[in-house]
């Protein structure tokens, strides 16, 4: 199902009737993307970060610094994903897969106090999504706020009684 050259071809087209369809732009940066051209996507989602600032809705301006952000992840830039994270929310508060990810480079960064702050963030805007749960509970354990840590993840059990990581970090908290 997935053919991110076929999907790059109907957003230029797309863009060859309308230059300045600002989600067609971002729709050709992450099929650049998903087919490795890491520098093309790079450039592409430049394009649009300066050139339609002004055209763009702040949920496209949320979006098109979410894709520069995946695209740093792709390319070992955790600097510059975190920016570009901080940049989305800027556009838009309450983008949870931003909040969220945001989350996750912070604590892959070991600044566990700020991944809480942002996976609390998250937690405020959606309580059921269990990454969330999980990011938080990681968070409070690299802190060493083991307390804080339980009372996320026996709520987690609770909440989501399939899922296997919540009854793992819980031991990892009691070790």
């Amino acid at each position: 199902r997935a053919n991110p050259e076929r999907a790059q071809g109907f957003f230029e087209q797309a863009l060859e009737k309308n230059p300045e369809h600002v989600s067609s732009d971002i729709g050709v940066a992450v099929a650049l993307m998903k087919q490795a051209r890491l520098a093309d996507a790079d450039a592409r989602i430049q394009h649009v970060i300066d050139d339609f600032e002004a055209v763009s809705s702040s949920m496209q301006r949320s979006d098109t610094f979410e894709v520069a952000a995946q695209i740093a992840i792709a390319r070992m830039q955790p600097e510059i994903a975190i920016e570009s994270l901080l940049s989305a929310l800027q556009a838009n508060p309450i983008n949870r897969s931003a909040l969220n990810e945001l989350g996750e480079q912070f604590f892959r960064a070991g600044q566990f106090g700020r991944a809480v702050e942002y996976f609390q963030n998250v937690t405020d805007v959606e309580d059921e999504r269990a990454e969330v749960s999980l990011g938080l509970a990681k968070a409070y354990y690299g802190l060493e706020a083991f307390d804080d840590a339980r009372g996320v993840l026996e709520a987690a059990v609770e909440e989501h009684p399939r899922d296997g990581r919540f009854p793992y970090w819980l031991g990892r908290v009691y070790e």
